[in-house]
C-alpha cells in the first residue's frame, strides 16, 4: 500500500535547475506558508526567502572564492537553514560541520577542503576562530550589515554544479568527503515526493543535524511547499518526542531507526497520532519488533516506509507496509528499487549472484554522488564506470545483502549474515 493522499507531482523537467531556483519557486507560490519552525523559531517561506538572500549577498560581498567550498558551523536550527541556502544562492558549495566535533577532526575538514569561508552565528563565533586560524574568513550571520538587499541574488548556478559535500562519520574508516551536484540531489527529492506523495499540506520533521541525512529532510520538505519541523535531539532528547509529535501535528515522521525505536518504547500507551501519515525510516537494518511497535502505537491509515539509502547514493529501495503487512523473517526488507536504481548481488569476484545469494550490495545508477572529495584513487575504485560508456556508474556499498525471487532486497547485518549461512 502506497500513500494515496494529493500532492503536486515533481517532474524530471524540475531536476534541470539548481536547488536554490525550485526552494525560489516555493517561496513565491507559498510567501505566507510556514516553512521552518523549531521551539524558539518560526519562519514563512517568504521570511526565510529574504534572509537567505541576505546570507548570499554577504557571501558575495566576501569575493569569488573559485571552486573552495565554504563551512557552515552552526547547531541545528534556523540559522542553518539559512546559511545552507545562503551558499547555494550565491553559487557556493558547503561543507556543515558539527559543532560538536573534536577540534581536530573539525579542523581536518576545514584543512581537506582548503576553507577560506566560515559562515557561523554568535553562538559558534569564538570556535569557527579558532577552528579557521588565520586562513579563514568568518562570516557571522548574527551580525550582517544592515544595508544587504533581501532580494533574489539572481546568479546563475548549474545543475551539474556541486552544491555540498557532506563528510562521513568515519565508522566505517577514514571519514570521507562525499561530493553531490544540484541535478543528482533534486532527481533523489524527485523520488522521494513522488513515492512518498509530499505536499505543501505536509509538516515534516527534522531530528537529525549537519548530515547527508538533515540535507535530504530539509529539502524533501523546503523544495515542496511543506512545513519543516525541528527539534533539537541533542538537548530535548527522546523522552518527549512522542508528545512532540503530536503538538507538532507532524504528518511524515522521518528519522533513522533507533531515534524510532526509542521514541515509541517510551511511549505510555495513551498517546494518540491521528497526524502521522508516514514513517520514514533508514540508515539501519529494522526488525520485526519495529514493526510491531508501529503496527500498535499508529493510525490504521499511517504507513510506514522502510528504505536503503546511504551517503554515496539517493534513495535506492522502498518497502512500503501498512497494518495488513504480514513479517515472516525477523530483518525487515529495504525493498524493490526506485526508478533511476539497479540494484546487483556481486561475489567477491565481481559477478553478478543470482535471487537468494548473498553477496555485496552495488548500485548501479546516473544519479550517484560525484565521488570523494580530493581522493580521485578511493573514487575510482568504489565508484565503477561503465565500461561502455555510459553515464550509469556503479558504487560497491561493501554492504551484504540478497535479493528475494520477487526482486525486494534485504539488507544483512553480521549476526544475520551468520543465521542465512546457517539457513543454507
Amino acid at each position: 500500500m502506497r500513500p494515496t493522499n494529493p500532492f503536486v507531482e515533481f517532474r524530471k523537467e524540475d531536476t534541470e535547475q539548481s536547488i536554490s531556483d525550485r526552494f525560489e519557486q516555493q517561496a513565491r507560490t507559498y510567501p505566507q506558508r510556514l516553512a521552518f519552525k523549531t521551539k524558539s523559531q518560526r519562519l514563512t517561506y517568504d521570511e526565510l526567502n529574504r534572509n537567505s538572500n541576505r546570507a548570499a549577498h554577504a557571501i558575495l560581498a566576501c569575493g569569488n572564492k573559485g571552486d573552495k567550498p565554504l563551512a557552515l558551523l552552526f547547531k541545528q536550527g534556523a540559522p542553518l537553514i539559512t546559511a545552507t541556502l545562503g551558499a547555494l544562492k550565491a553559487g557556493r558549495a558547503y561543507v556543515p560541520v558539527d559543532h560538536t566535533l573534536p577540534r581536530s577532526r573539525a579542523i581536518q575538514i576545514l584543512q581537506d577542503i582548503q576553507c577560506r569561508l566560515i559562515l557561523t552565528d554568535n553562538n559558534n563565533f569564538s570556535l569557527a576562530h579558532e577552528l579557521g586560524g588565520h586562513s579563514s574568513k568568518v562570516l557571522n550571520l548574527d551580525d550582517l550589515d544592515a544595508s544587504l538587499s533581501s532580494e533574489n541574488p539572481g546568479v546563475f548556478i548549474s545543475p551539474d554544479q556541486i552544491a555540498y559535500i557532506n563528510y562521513t562519520s568515519g565508522s566505517t574508516g577514514q571519514p570521507k568527503g562525499v561530493v553531490w551536484n544540484h541535478w543528482n540531489e533534486l532527481f533523489g527529492i524527485m523520488l522521494k515526493t513522488n513515492a512518498l506523495h509530499i505536499s505543501p499540506e505536509d509538516r515534516v520533521s527534522l531530528l537529525r543535524s549537519n548530515n547527508v541525512g538533515a540535507a535530504r529532510d530539509t529539502f524533501l520538505a523546503l523544495l515542496n511547499g511543506a512545513a519543516l519541523i525541528s527539534l533539537e535531539l541533542k538537548e530535548e532528547g527522546l523522552r518527549h518526542l512522542g508528545n512532540w509529535l503530536i503538538e507538532e501535528e507532524i504528518t511524515v515522521y522521518t528519522c533513522v531507526a533507533t531515534v524510532f525505536r526509542h521514541s515509541v518504547r517510551s511511549l505510555t500507551g495513551t498517546e494518540k497520532f491521528p497526524k502521522v501519515r508516514l514513517i520514514h525510516i533508514g540508515g539501519e537494518p529494522i526488525s520485526k519488533a519495529d514493526i510491531d511497535l508501529y503496527k500498535k502505537h499508529f493510525p490504521d491509515e499511517c504507513i510506514f516506509v522502510n528504505r536503503y539509502s546511504i551517503s554515496e547514493t539517493q534513495a535506492v529501495s522502498y518497502y512500503f507496509i501498512d497494518k495488513q503487512t504480514e513479517i515472516k523473517d525477523e530483518r525487515v526488507p529495504v525493498g524493490y528499487p526506485l526508478d533511476g536504481n539497479e540494484i546487483l548481488l556481486l561475489d567477491e569476484d565481481g559477478n553478478k549472484l543470482g535471487a537468494n545469494q548473498v553477496g555485496e550490495i552495488a548500485i548501479k545508477s546516473p544519479y550517484l554522488a560525484l565521488g570523494y572529495w580530493r581522493q580521485p584513487q578511493l573514487t575510482s575504485a568504489k565508484f565503477v564506470t561503465d565500461p561502455k560508456g555510459g553515464k550509469e556508474r556503479v558504487y560497491l556499498t561493501g554492504d551484504l545483502g540478497y535479493m528475494r525471487h520477487d526482486g525486494c532486497l534485504v539488507h544483512l547485518v553480521r549476526n544475520d549474515l551468520q543465521a542465512k549461512i546457517r539457513g543454507q
